[in-house]
């Protein structure tokens, strides 16, 4: 080395920088340019904000959705129940256990076949109930 002038870590300032080679075809941008500027954000903000009311807003809509198909599903199985009274006549007409053969002859009433207030079942108005 016959350059001892110079400090270790340094080059000597004579030589000539040379240009970076242009970047192989479909390699992208080169290092030293930046993408294109941003548009600026809106002055009104909440970026947030917007996010959070379009959040409730779809809530809304799909509980509102999920009202309407209840009630819906509701009127359609309430339409084909029969009214209360008639419920309560039914379930007085104090139909007892009967065991039948094949033929469909009776062969046991456990209990007495032509008494319809016997069995188990008692009518108990609401009103009797404790609370």
């Amino acid at each position: 080395m016959s350059n001892q002038n110079h400090p270790p870590n340094s080059q000597p300032s004579a030589q000539p920088r040379r240009p970076l080679p242009p970047p192989p075809p479909g390699y992208g941008q080169p290092p030293g340019r930046s993408q294109p500027p941003r548009a600026p954000r809106s002055a009104r903000g909440g970026g947030c904000a917007n996010g959070v009311l379009v959040g409730i807003f779809l809530f809304l809509i799909v509980a509102l959705a999920g009202v309407a198909v209840f009630a819906l599903g509701y009127t359609g199985i309430a339409t084909v129940l029969p009214p209360a009274s008639e419920l309560i006549t039914r379930a007085n007409q104090g139909t007892n256990t009967r065991i039948l053969d094949r033929n469909g002859e009776l062969l046991q009433a456990p209990l007495a076949p032509n008494d319809p207030s016997a069995g188990l079942r008692t009518h108990v108005a609401l009103a009797d109930i404790s609370p």
